[in-house]
């Protein structure tokens, strides 16, 4: 690594080192010693860009959720019309699992954490959090355009479901993939949600 790399490069090979030995190895089967070594960075350079383990992998959940994240938005933008909407939305994300495998290992590995970590536990609380606040906005965009009357308790309600539901299949395709039809489970969970 030269001198003359900028301080956010550093950073941003220090992260993605930090996703290869997480996904290669899990969270618990590395060290800052191994990030340094898969990012050709000496230890003394990482400790300089971050406090400790911890908080490179607060910075790896950042960089997978908000990859994720815009992916989401970019799917399911102003552009579509309200009948689309939904059916894109939930397509998108059953097709996740098979475009983003990264995403969902990353996500079990924070899981397993929150338990133990603090800050873990914050951080998949926020995750959580926003994905529902953003599920719960296409939600109601979705009845709103389709003139059907749904409070906002119950919206924020399938907003919750349809996130685990996403999450649950996602892990079972990962651990799972030739028994879990996707495309499938995608069409019942749209049908699902728009009966009146």
């Amino acid at each position: 690594m030269t001198k003359n790399m900028s301080a956010d490069h550093r950073r941003k090979q220090v992260i993605d080192a930090a996703i290869c030995c997480l996904v290669e190895r899990g969270y618990a089967n590395f060290s800052v010693k191994d990030i340094a070594e898969e990012a050709g960075v000496s230890t003394g350079i990482l400790y300089h860009y971050f406090k400790s383990k911890d908080d490179i992998m607060q910075e790896v959940l950042k960089e997978v959720f908000s990859r994720t994240d815009g992916a989401v938005r970019d799917s399911v933008g102003e552009k579509l019309q309200p009948d689309e909407i939904l059916g894109t939305y939930l397509e998108f994300v059953g097709k996740l699992v098979r475009r983003d495998r990264l995403t969902y290992i990353v996500t079990m590995n924070y899981l397993g954490q929150v338990l133990y970590n603090d800050k873990m536990q914050m951080a998949m609380r926020r995750f959580f959090k926003n994905m529902r606040s953003y599920s719960s906005n296409t939600l109601e965009r979705v009845f709103h355009e389709n003139d059907r009357e749904v409070g906002k308790k119950e919206t924020d309600a399938v907003s919750a479901i349809l996130i685990g539901v996403s999450l649950g299949l996602g892990i079972q395709s990962i651990v799972d993939e030739d028994n879990i039809d996707l495309d499938l489970c995608t069409e019942i969970l749209y049908q699902a949600i728009m009966e009146k």
